[in-house]
């Protein structure tokens, strides 16, 4: 299944509850804040659909597919960095 990397910013109220137990139902990783790792079904676009569905307002949403042997560095949250090892060095 392909692996993505999720971000998002609800605009104006910021009442991410429903998004976060959509993360969690999914089995997603925070690597920051608002930044998470997954892997589904996919495609990028109907991950888009499904999480834009839980905001209350307007929002930002980037889904993007990580790509096996990719390049990426980078300093954040433990269970993040461990799902990235975990996926992406095999």
């Amino acid at each position: 299944m392909p692996l993505y990397v999720i971000s998002y910013d609800e605009h104006p109220s910021r009442n991410y509850e429903e998004c976060h137990q959509l993360m969690f139902k999914w089995q997603a990783r925070r690597l920051l804040e608002s930044v998470w790792l997954a892997e589904l079904a996919g495609p990028a676009e109907a991950v888009r659909r499904i999480l834009q569905a839980t905001f209350r307002g307007s929002g930002s949403i980037a889904v993007l597919e990580l790509l096996p042997n990719a390049d990426w560095s980078i300093e954040a949250r433990k269970e993040g960095m461990e799902w990235l090892h975990a996926h992406m060095n095999s």
